[in-house]
C-alpha cells in the first residue's frame, strides 16, 4: 500500500460532527473529482476513485446531507491494474440540481462556476474539511523516502488558481503548473507537508512521515560527515605525500642535516608519520607546535624544494 492511500484510509476514517464540515467535506470532494452526466435535461453526478474506504465515505456524506438515492458501482481491476476502481453514482432525480447549487459547482442560473465559494470555508473547522475533501477528491503524497512531494491536480484552471490562493492562506507554499492537460498544484518544502497532513487531520499518518523524515535528515547529515572527513582526509593524503617529495628532494640534494634544526625536525616527523594531520603532526613536536607553526615551516621546506626544480630547470635548459 502506497504511504497516499495510508493517508486515504486513515481521513476515510473521519466523519465531522458538525454538518456544516460534513458539506464543506463533501463539497470538495464534488468540485474536484465529481462529472455531471445529463440524461433528457435532467442532472446526475459520478464521483470516481480506486480506494474502497473513500467511496464509503462519499456515499455516508451524501446519505447524511441530502436525501438522494446513491449507489456505489465497482468496477473489478483488470489484468494491469492493482486496484477495483469505484464510481458513487447519483442518478438524475429532484433535489440533484440544489445539492450542485449548494456546492457551487453550479450558480442559481445553473451555470457551471469554477471559483471557491469562501462562505463555505468561514470557519476554521469548515476550512480544514475542505483541505481533506480537496485531498481525497484531487490529492497525492510521496513517501518521505521517495522525495518530498505533495500535489493536486485539477482540470479547471481557475478553480486551481482559487485553490492555491486558499492553501497559501494557511501558509503553505505552493506553486502551480500545467502537466498532461491537468493544472497540478504542488508543494516540495517538507514542512509545508507536514503542517498541510496536520491541517486535514491524518495525524498517524504524519507521526509516520516525522518518524521518516527525521531518519532521512539523520543519515543525510551521517553521510555529509562521512563525505566531509573523506575529502579532508584525502587532502591530508595529497599534501602529505607532495611534502615528502619535497622532503626527498632536499635528502637527495643536499642531505636532511642541510636544513635549520627546526626544519630538519619537522622533515624526520613527517617521514615517520606521513598520514598524521598538521595538528597531530605539530602534537609530536617538542615543545608541541600549533597547525599554522607547523605549516609555516613545511612551506619553508616547500619553497626550497621549489629552488631546487627552479635551478634543475635551469641547467636542463
Amino acid at each position: 500500500m502506497s504511504f497516499a492511500d495510508e493517508v486515504r484510509n486513515e481521513l476515510a476514517r473521519i466523519i465531522p460532527e458538525r454538518r456544516c464540515c460534513q458539506r464543506s467535506e463533501l463539497t470538495a470532494l464534488i468540485r474536484s473529482n465529481g462529472t455531471l452526466s445529463i440524461t433528457q435535461r435532467q442532472i446526475g453526478l459520478i464521483l470516481k476513485t480506486d480506494n474502497a474506504a473513500v467511496a464509503r465515505k462519499i456515499f455516508k456524506l451524501i446519505k447524511a446531507n441530502y436525501n438522494l438515492f446513491t449507489e456505489i458501482m465497482v468496477r473489478k481491476k483488470m489484468r494491469f491494474h492493482r486496484h477495483n476502481s469505484y464510481q458513487v453514482k447519483i442518478p438524475p432525480q429532484k433535489g440533484t440540481r440544489e445539492m450542485l447549487i449548494e456546492a457551487g459547482v453550479l450558480d442559481s442560473m445553473y451555470r457551471f462556476n469554477y471559483k471557491l465559494d469562501h462562505d463555505l470555508v468561514a470557519r476554521e473547522c469548515c476550512s480544514r474539511s475542505y483541505l481533506r475533501g480537496t485531498f481525497l477528491g484531487a490529492g497525492s503524497v510521496n513517501h518521505p523516502d521517495r522525495g518530498y512531494h505533495l500535489e493536486f491536480s485539477f482540470d479547471h484552471e481557475e478553480y486551481a488558481r482559487e485553490l492555491l490562493d486558499f492553501f497559501n492562506s494557511f501558509q503553505l507554499n505552493g506553486n502551480m503548473t500545467f502537466r498532461k492537460n491537468s493544472h497540478v498544484i504542488y508543494f516540495k518544502n517538507s514542512d509545508d507537508i507536514a503542517t498541510f497532513l496536520n491541517l486535514i487531520g491524518a495525524h498517524s499518518a504524519l507521526l509516520k512521515y516525522e518518524d521518516y523524515r527525521v531518519m532521512k535528515n539523520i543519515k543525510n547529515d551521517v553521510n555529509r560527515r562521512v563525505n566531509c572527513e573523506t575529502a579532508n582526509l584525502e587532502k591530508t593524503i595529497t599534501a602529505s605525500m607532495q611534502q615528502l617529495e619535497d622532503i626527498q628532494l632536499i635528502a637527495d640534494k643536499y642531505g636532511i642535516d642541510s636544513l635549520p634544526a627546526s626544519l630538519q625536525e619537522i622533515a624526520r616527523l613527517r617521514i615517520a608519520h606521513p598520514y598524521v594531520s598538521l595538528k597531530e603532526l605539530g602534537q609530536l613536536l617538542n615543545p608541541p607546535l600549533s597547525k599554522s607553526g607547523v605549516n609555516g615551516r613545511l612551506r619553508r621546506i616547500t619553497k626550497i624544494a621549489n629552488k631546487i626544480r627552479q635551478n634543475q630547470k635551469i641547467k636542463g635548459g
